[in-house]
Parts: structure tokens; sequence; C-alpha cells
């Protein structure tokens, strides 16, 4: 009986005597990289990718003469720094400015007039 009883009570003191030895747990103002949640990185999408798969790019000289006459107006002042893109199917055109912070577009009709107003979609 003396044997259990002191079998027993080593066992109480290496139980408690491990459960002391482990490591606690950090709290999460002292970890030193915590990992930051809901703050994902911005979407780099390739610009000719985010407008589908119905456009191609095409080199300024390869502009068409009614559209380079619309693009001479002040409105558009730089074009020829910004990416042009034609429709497959060829009813349209695409002029994309990037800026820093804002991306500017216009799309065109075949004959090199503005179908839609401006849109711009700011950069995060």
């Amino acid at each position: 009986m003396n044997k259990f009883i002191l079998l027993f009570c080593g066992a109480i003191v290496f139980s408690i005597a491990s459960a002391q030895a482990q490591a606690p747990v950090p709290r999460a103002d002292s970890v030193r990289d915590p990992i930051k949640q809901g703050d994902p990185a911005p979407d780099n999408v390739p610009s000719q990718a985010a407008y589908g798969k119905d456009m191609v790019e095409i080199k300024h000289k390869d502009v068409p003469a009614e559209l380079r006459k619309t693009l001479s107006e002040d409105t558009y002042k730089g074009w020829e720094n910004a990416r042009l893109y034609k429709e497959k199917s060829g009813s349209g055109y695409l002029l994309e400015f990037q800026d820093p912070l804002k991306t500017r577009l216009y799309r065109f009709d075949k004959n090199g007039k503005l179908v839609k107003e401006k849109t711009s979609r700011d950069v995060q």
C-alpha cells in the first residue's frame, strides 16, 4: 500500500513538473511579425488581360486616320504614350491612360467617334 501511495504521489509531482515546464503561449501583441489579416496585396493584372480576350493592343502607327483625327483633340493630349486596343471584331477601340494613381479609359467606335464618356479606375 505504501508503494502504491508513493507511486501515486510521484506521478502527481511528475505531472505538475511537466505542466510547468511547458513554454507559455506568447500574447498576440508581443509577437514580432504578426500576420496582418484583411489587408491583401493589390492585384496587379496585366492591362490587356483586364479588358478580355476580345481586344488586342495595336501600335500607334496602325491607328486609322478617323481615330487619329479624334485623338488630336486636347482631351486626348499625350495619347502617343498611352495604350491603344482594337476589338477583334473591328467594332471599336479603347484608349488607356495609366497614371500613377488612376487609369483613364476612352472608348471609340470604328469611325473614331467617342462612344462612352471617360471612365477611370482608382489604383489602390
